[in-house]
């Protein structure tokens, strides 16, 4: 179950799991390779808090607004997701946005790189922001 960092378990955290989770318990650490930055070293603890984490069921609690913007273009973690996050939540206000050809990072940096998929999220946020503060006045 693919559901980024809000999910039970390992989830879309699978990958470093099945290359690196070895060499973590074997060194108390992993070196992890990005094409896009230099390496990151993921210690084992890391890897103990995520099998642990129960951040999905958990939502259902959460009964206040929630805004999830999510890139189709993610292959990251994919905007289907946020719409798990969307049904997991037991918020009333709850509004998920999806960026057409937005990846992961809404094409801050890199190949691809569009000023423009970064301003409509800033956009949206502060357009969440500002209803929300109303609404709950």
């Amino acid at each position: 179950d693919e559901t980024g960092s809000c999910g039970d378990g390992r989830g879309s955290f699978d990958r470093l799991f099945d290359k690196h989770y070895a060499e973590a318990q074997s060194n108390g650490y992993a070196l992890v390779q990005f094409r896009w930055r230099e390496p990151l070293a993921f210690d084992l603890r890391w890897f103990k808090e995520i099998e642990a984490n129960r951040s999905l069921s958990g939502l259902g609690h959460y009964t206040g607004d929630l805004l999830a913007i999510a890139g189709s273009d993610d292959r990251a973690v994919p905007y289907e997701s946020s719409a798990r996050i969307m049904l997991a939540t037991g918020s009333f206000e709850a509004r998920l946005k999806i960026i057409p050809g937005a990846n992961h990072i809404f094409n801050v940096i890199g190949p691809g790189a569009d000023p423009g998929k970064s301003e409509r999220l800033l956009e949206m946020t502060s357009d969440w922001l500002a209803d929300s503060l109303d609404s709950n006045r």
